[in-house]
């Protein structure tokens, strides 16, 4: 990690332990890994689900460029494209239909405390707007356009609910939590 990345928290295994569970037996899907950072939900995915094909997007090429490093480093086969959210993969050679996204997306609310660590790592990975939950809304509706088949998000808890009816207003359904991690599924 450096000054352009966020330093991978718990929360992560959270959400690679929903992203196993969405995957079930069907090994050969796509895992799209929208606002990958450091790489680390891409790399984690790809090593634990080898048979799956993993894009990792960002709008960051400095996270990208630290992304592709990780994924040298740790012998990982992903495909990395700069994107705004989705934006690339509508003209990509990736089929998001039934695709499941990954999305460890800016979440902390623009007024919201941020203790010491968290002050030091890249604004543009922390917030998402006054309730934190701007990207969001962005991601279900463009996830909804292209069919995805599911979502695994992390949020605030006292986001939850909030996230909940954001992704019921795109068709999406909340199926399993798990602290931080939420699972949503495509109706």
């Amino acid at each position: 990690v450096n000054k352009h990345v966020l330093v991978p928290r718990p929360e992560s295994e959270s959400m690679i332990d929903l992203l196993k569970r969405a995957v079930g037996l069907d090994s050969r899907t796509t895992i799209i890994d929208v606002g990958t950072g450091s790489g680390c939900l891409a790399i984690t995915a790809k090593l634990e689900l080898p048979n799956c094909t993993v894009v990792a997007l960002d709008i960051s090429d400095e996270c990208l460029r630290v992304a592709k490093q990780n994924a040298t480093k740790l012998v990982a086969d992903i495909t990395f494209l700069e994107s705004n959210l989705l934006d690339s993969m509508q003209d990509s050679r990736f089929k998001i239909q039934d695709s499941i996204l990954l999305a460890n997306l800016p979440y902390v609310p623009k007024s919201y405390p941020i203790n010491n660590a968290a002050a030091h790592e890249p604004t543009l990975a922390l917030f998402g707007g006054s309730d934190g939950l701007e990207l969001f809304r962005r991601l279900f509706s463009e996830a909804k356009e292209l069919e995805a088949r599911c979502i695994v998000t992390e949020s605030l808890t006292e986001q939850h609910a909030q996230l909940a009816q954001i992704a019921r207003n795109n068709s999406f359904r909340l199926t399993a939590s798990d602290g931080l991690a939420q699972l949503f599924l495509a109706d």
